[in-house]
Formats: C-alpha cells, sequence, structure tokens
C-alpha cells in the first residue's frame, strides 16, 4: 500500500523545515521587487474556514497516533497589499500526531487580489503545536519580480481550517520538530466470501 505519511531519507526535508522554523525568528513578511532594489513590509491577516474537500486518515506509528489530512479551504485575507487582499485558497497536506499534540503542515497558498491582476502564491511550512502554527512561506506576487517571504502563524484543525491567520504580523514562538520513519493506514478488511452449499452426491446404483 502507499505510504500516507513521510518516508525514509528524509535528511534534506527535516533540514528544510528546521530552517524554516529558524527563519520564523523575524516577525515582518518582505516583498522584493526587481529592477532598482526595493524591500518593503507587508502584512495580512487570513481566515480559511470553508472546506472545499477533504481527505482524513489514521494510522499507529512507533509513537503514538497519527492522523494524515489533504483538504483544500477556502476564505478571505485582508491587507494593505492589494496582491494579498481578497479571497484565498489554501491546499495543505497535514501529518499530526494526535497522542503528543504535534506535527508539520505542508501548504501551497493562493491569494486572488480584488484590485484586476493583483495575485500572489506561495508555499508554506510550518510547525503544528497544539493546532497552533508556526512557519515560513515563500513566494511571488503577480508583478514581475516581486518576491514574498513572510512568517505566519494561525489556528488549524483539520475539520474547521484556518483561524487568526496572520501573515508577517503578530508574536513568533519558535518550534522546531525531527520527524522520520513511515506510517500506513490500516488495511481494510475484505468480507469474507460466502460459503457455497454443498450438494449431497446422488446414491450409486448398485447391480
Amino acid at each position: 500500500m502507499k505510504s500516507l505519511f513521510f518516508r525514509r531519507g528524509g535528511a534534506r526535508r527535516r533540514a528544510w523545515l528546521a530552517g524554516a522554523a529558524v527563519l520564523a525568528l523575524a516577525v515582518a513578511g518582505v516583498a522584493i521587487a526587481g529592477g532598482p532594489s526595493t524591500t518593503n513590509p507587508v502584512s495580512a491577516t487570513f481566515n480559511a474556514t470553508t472546506v472545499v474537500k477533504k481527505n482524513v486518515q489514521t494510522c499507529t506509528g512507533a509513537d503514538g497516533t497519527y492522523e494524515i489530512t489533504h483538504a483544500t479551504y477556502a476564505g478571505t485575507s485582508t491587507s494593505a497589499d492589494p496582491s494579498l487582499n481578497g479571497p484565498i485558497r489554501i491546499d495543505i497536506k497535514s501529518v499530526y500526531n494526535t497522542t503528543k499534540n504535534l506535527g508539520w503542515l505542508n501548504a501551497k497558498l493562493q491569494f486572488d487580489g480584488t484590485t484586476p491582476g493583483g495575485k500572489a502564491h506561495g508555499n508554506l511550512s510550518a510547525v503544528n503545536a497544539g493546532g497552533q502554527l508556526h512557519g515560513f512561506l515563500s513566494g511571488q506576487e503577480t508583478a514581475p519580480g516581486k518576491h514574498l517571504l513572510a512568517n505566519v502563524s494561525a489556528r488549524f484543525a483539520g475539520a474547521t481550517g484556518f483561524g487568526s491567520g496572520q501573515l508577517g504580523t503578530g508574536t513568533a514562538i519558535n518550534t522546531a520538530v525531527v520527524f522520520s520513519g513511515s506510517c500506513k493506514a490500516a488495511e481494510p478488511q475484505k468480507p469474507a466470501h460466502p460459503t457455497k452449499p454443498s450438494h449431497p452426491k446422488p446414491p450409486k446404483h448398485q447391480h
């Protein structure tokens, strides 16, 4: 069966996620434009509580029960930056140890700004400690050459999505995790085949 969890040999991924958590020391989001150098702070608040689609599976690891969620959520982002102000869509994969209340999440964020042509997108990696996300987003705005780097925090639950989201604002709490191994959902039990009825053999004729 295909692994639903993280695979072995994930040293690069562990190092990258730890690095992303270290970057959470900074608080402000930053937009860097092409051409003559400019660097400007940006911020946004968001909620994404509409469940567009969701698939949740559980499995048992060496240290407890895991909940693996693949889902898409929709909501609204509010920002003075036109590219970050408007509808938001978030596609996620979440791996969460419900025994330890600790896990991680990878997500793709799509901002559809209310200003024509104003859009942004980015990839988020975050640590989930007790339903509170803290992570780092790297992406771009629609305008050529505009790169977006931001610390992100939010409340998260698979059933309800993202609440009290903050991008480039708020107070950072530094968390980090190391993960390894694999976890597979239990194989569904196949129904037993019905027993075929036995038919008595006719008696042999004696000559």
